[in-house]
C-alpha cells in the first residue's frame, strides 16, 4: 500500500470525539497476510448515508467504506455502493450544475484506496433504505445469482437494514426462486454524529422500522411489494404533494 493510501486509512479512523486514533470496528490486523485464505463471498454491499456540504462522504460513511475495503482485500468480492440520495433534502450539485449521487462519491473514495473500478458497482436510483435493498436485489444480486452476501452499514442503521433485507429476501425466495445461502451483516461505528443527534436519529430509525413492518403485513409477493413501492411509498409514487415528514435540519445532516 502506498503512503497516500495508508495516510487516508489513518486519517479516516480518527475518533473526533476524543482525539484518539482508532481502527475501524472489526479491523483485522492480519488481513494482508491472509490473501490466500479467502472467504466465499460473492458481493459486499455498502449502504450509503449522505454527502457533506462539500460533496464528500461523512465520517460514518467512510467507516462503512473502510470496512468494505477490508472485506474486499480479504475475500476478493466486488463492492456494491447503493444509494442515490435522500428525499429529506436536495441532492448535492457540483460546480458544473450536475447532481452528484452518494454511491458515486463513495466509489471515488474506494478508488483512492486502490480498489480497481472493475470491482465496484453502483446503484444510484434509491433514495432510502427500502429501495437500497430492493434495487440492489433486482438490478445486481438476482441477475448474477449471487448467494453469499456481506451487508455493511452503521450501527444506528443496522436493525432497520436487516429487517428490510429479511423481508425482501423472503419474498424473493417465495416468488422468484432466489434463495441466498448466507447473508452476513457487519456494523461500523457511528463516528462523526454528536451524541444528542445520534439519539434522535436512532429514534427515527426505530419508528421507521416499525412502520415498515406495519406496511408489509399485507404484502405477500414481490408483485405486491412493487406496487406498494411505486404507488404508496412517499419517495417513489406519483404524488407531487409528498410529505417529507417532521424532521429537523440537524437530523437531516445525518441523511
Amino acid at each position: 500500500m502506498c503512503f497516500f493510501h495508508y495516510f487516508l486509512l489513518l486519517y479516516e479512523t480518527i475518533n473526533m470525539s476524543d482525539g484518539f486514533l482508532e481502527k475501524p470496528h472489526g479491523w483485522n490486523e492480519n488481513i494482508y497476510q491472509k490473501q490466500n485464505e479467502r472467504v466465499n463471498v460473492d458481493l459486499i454491499i455498502v449502504l450509503m448515508g449522505g454527502i457533506t456540504e462539500t460533496g464528500e462522504c461523512p465520517q460514518w460513511v467512510t467507516q462503512r467504506l473502510l470496512k468494505a475495503y477490508e472485506q474486499h482485500k480479504l475475500t476478493g468480492a466486488p463492492i456494491l455502493c447503493t444509494g442515490g440520495g435522500t428525499y429529506h433534502k436536495p441532492n448535492f450539485v457540483n460546480h458544473l450544475g450536475f447532481h452528484v449521487y452518494e454511491s458515486t462519491v463513495a466509489s471515488e473514495y474506494l478508488m483512492t484506496l486502490g480498489i480497481d473500478p472493475q470491482n465496484i458497482f453502483l446503484e444510484w436510483a434509491s433514495y432510502d433504505t427500502i429501495a437500497n435493498v430492493y434495487f440492489s436485489l433486482m438490478n445486481h444480486i438476482i441477475p448474477n445469482k449471487w448467494k453469499n452476501i456481506t451487508v455493511i452499514t452503521s450501527d444506528f442503521h443496522m436493525s432497520r437494514c436487516e429487517t428490510i433485507f429479511t423481508c425482501l429476501l423472503q419474498l424473493c425466495k417465495e416468488n422468484l426462486s432466489y434463495d441466498a445461502d448466507n447473508v452476513t451483516y457487519m456494523k461500523t461505528p457511528d463516528y462523526g454524529i454528536p451524541q444528542q443527534l445520534l439519539l434522535e436519529r436512532k429514534k427515527r430509525e426505530k419508528k421507521s422500522e416499525e412502520n415498515f413492518k406495519i406496511q408489509m403485513k399485507n404484502v405477500e409477493s414481490v408483485t405486491q411489494f412493487h406496487r406498494w413501492l411505486f404507488t404508496i411509498h412517499k419517495a417513489y409514487s406519483c404524488n407531487d404533494k409528498t410529505d417529507r415528514g417532521d424532521i429537523s435540519d440537524s437530523v437531516k445532516k445525518t441523511y
